[in-house]
């Protein structure tokens, strides 16, 4: 934690000294204005996944693969924020539990994913209140809006006009640089066994309690765009991507006598990318208060990996890691208080 702390410092520097150097250090009829805020936010989404591996030798060129389904999540979130003019710092962190999940797993003997000699499904969960948990952090620029300077010297004293100027009408547009780290941890259990030519169950997996985590760093940019619909309603409009995503995994069969349990697989892959969109309205009742509801997508995605398999008898076995994907969805509300 000790890079992004410092990093964090580093940019609030920055900004100081910004406003050091437009101010020039002498009193000036225009001023940089501050803006802080503090947003609490809960988000009810449900997640999808998958990964698929290929044989050492690369025939078949997928070997196993396993998918998760209908993660439902719900996530507290709390962030806050700091503007200085056109410059803008954002952290937050959150945590929540997975109430509920499939997944399905299936092998093959064959390329092109023929020959099926393995299939069975079951429930991947966890109830855990931090079986999600992620942090980030934002800087942001405004490139046009209302509010970047107080006073004559940015055309005039704001207090003598009179209802809301051309600027205020258009909005606001906001260039953001992000960084993200989500982590998921999942139990799976109640599995089933099935016939691979016809799904008959041939019966539970007696004692199934496996567990797999993953973890998703990524890095990209975007815009912000907020477009007002009345003097109390704005209309939020969201969308990054992130060309420089990697992803970590580690999953633990606790069936498998043959794998070590600590754990008996990890998955590393870099080169991804990913997006992330978001829709919202927001609704100033009354200053400082503001009351936010939308809908927020992300998806994440990475390939040509590496997976590295532990045996009890301390030997390793290295298989490529062919993709991999998240995805989570879901309506969000936030409260935010803004001064």
């Amino acid at each position: 934690m000790s890079g992004p702390v410092l990093s964090l410092a580093a940019l609030f520097l920055v900004l100081g000294a910004q406003v050091c150097a437009e101010t020039g250090g002498e009193p000036r009829r225009t001023s940089v204005p501050v803006e802080l805020y503090f947003d609490v936010s809960s988000w009810l989404s449900t997640g999808e996944g998958s990964w698929d591996i290929a044989d050492i030798d690369g025939s078949p060129d997928v070997l196993s693969e396993l998918e998760f389904k209908g993660l439902s999540s719900l996530v507290a979130d709390v962030e806050a924020g700091v503007r200085l003019g056109r410059h803008g710092l954002v952290a937050g962190a959150g945590l929540g539990s997975i109430t509920g999940g499939s997944y399905e797993d299936r092998d093959y003997l064959g390329d092109g994913r023929t020959s099926l000699f393995s299939y069975s499904s079951g429930e991947a969960a966890n109830g855990d209140d931090d079986a999600v948990s992620y942090w980030f952090v934002e800087y942001r620029f405004r490139v046009f809006g209302p509010g970047l300077y107080h006073g004559k010297g940015a055309g005039g004293d704001a207090s003598a006009r009179k209802g809301p100027g051309l600027v205020e009408r258009l909005g606001r547009l906001d260039v953001v640089v992000a960084y993200r780290r989500w982590r998921e941890r999942l139990v799976i259990t109640k599995g089933v066994q099935h016939r691979w030519y016809d799904r008959y169950d041939l019966g539970a997996i007696e004692g199934l309690d496996s567990r797999y985590a993953f973890e998703w760093t990524a890095a990209g940019a975007g815009l912000d765009a907020v477009v007002p619909l009345s003097t109390t309603v704005e209309l939020l409009l969201r969308g990054l991507f992130y060309p420089d995503v990697s992803f970590e995994g580690e999953g633990t069969w606790n069936l498998r006598t043959d794998f070590r349990q600590d754990p008996s697989f990890r998955h590393e892959a870099g080169g991804g990318d990913g997006w992330e969109l978001r829709g919202a309205l927001t609704w100033r009742p009354r200053a400082p208060v503001v009351l936010t509801a939308g809908y927020r997508y992300w998806s994440r995605r990475a390939g040509d990996g590496v997976d590295t398999l532990y045996l009890v008898d301390g030997s390793t076995i290295r298989t490529r890691l062919n993709n991999v994907a998240s995805s989570r969805e879901g309506p969000f509300f936030s409260v935010a208080f803004r001064l």
